[in-house]
């Protein structure tokens, strides 16, 4: 049941990220999918941010062969594969209308350094959700993904 609430709220979170990005092309210019504040000191390299604005990017074309690209092998969240979480996330896309995220913590592992651990939030639009406990991204074959919290 916690899992079930756990993917709902994420997806819930993704889903309004999608709402603003679908609004997005009445303003000027396109805002970065992440917002490092000042009073947080987090800052993630450029091939991080580059990941993040690109999934961003991505996730407001609703188009889950695009989307699910981001996401690694042997991603896993709270219990969920890979396909199994896509596959929530594909009935909950369309409600995102952006995806902006602010970040709190960015640190590589000290084992792995294709591996870095994130905390933050992210604005979809219509919510702030923050991310997972233990949220992760990973370095496959030289691309940023998606890594759940390996649980």
């Amino acid at each position: 049941m916690e899992k079930n609430i756990r993917i709902f709220v994420l997806i819930t979170g993704l889903i309004s990220v999608l709402m603003l990005l679908s609004c997005a092309g009445t303003q000027p210019a396109p805002q970065s999918a992440v917002v490092n504040s000042p009073a947080s000191g987090v800052k993630a390299p450029e091939d991080v941010l580059a990941f993040f604005d690109q999934f961003k990017k991505d996730v407001l074309t609703y188009d889950m062969k695009k989307i699910g690209l981001h996401y690694a092998a042997n991603f896993k969240q709270d219990g969920s594969d890979r396909n199994s979480f896509l596959g929530v996330l594909s009935n909950t896309i369309n409600f995102v209308s952006d995806y902006v995220v602010q970040l709190t913590k960015y640190e590589v592992d000290k084992t792995n350094p294709d591996i870095a651990m994130i905390a933050g939030s992210v604005d979809l639009g219509s919510m702030n959700v923050p991310f997972a406990p233990g949220s992760m991204i990973i370095k496959e074959n030289g691309i940023w993904k998606w890594y759940g919290n390996q649980k």
